[in-house]
């Protein structure tokens, strides 16, 4: 018979075990991040782009964590659920983004590497000469 419905109490974990996990996981983070610190020379290039060292793997999973979580928070759920069919246009927006930048990436990446580039406003100040470009 389930315990919920033959009237015995439900056992729960005290908070004490919950805490303590909690306290585990911060403290482990700040461990392996103080440890990250030390192997690591961080300047400016590694903390914008990673040192350019990212795998074409690693940053598709990556950009794909970012277009579904966006999504998530702009409530598309809600939209496919009271509109339907319209709401397919995330597929569309998706497979569309990953075509684009599959041929123009590799040819910013170059770009960025060869000058020294770091951010988005960098590329077009650079690529226009625009230092307008550039603030914005």
């Amino acid at each position: 018979m389930d315990d919920r419905t033959s009237g015995a109490p439900l056992v729960i974990a005290p908070p004490t075990t919950a805490l303590a996990i909690v306290v585990i996981v911060v403290f482990g983070t700040i461990a392996f991040a103080l440890l990250a610190t030390r192997r690591i020379k961080m300047d400016p290039q590694q903390y914008i782009v990673g040192g350019r060292s990212f795998g074409t793997i690693f940053l598709w999973v990556l950009l794909a964590g970012e277009i579904y979580t966006t999504f998530t928070f702009l409530g598309i759920a809600g939209l496919s659920y009271s509109q339907g069919a319209p709401a397919f246009y995330i597929l569309a927006y998706g497979g569309c983004a990953y075509v684009i930048g599959y041929f123009f990436a590799p040819a910013a990446w170059r770009v960025g590497k060869e000058r020294g580039l770091l951010t988005g406003a960098d590329f077009y100040e650079t690529c226009y000469n625009s230092r307008a470009l550039g603030v914005a």
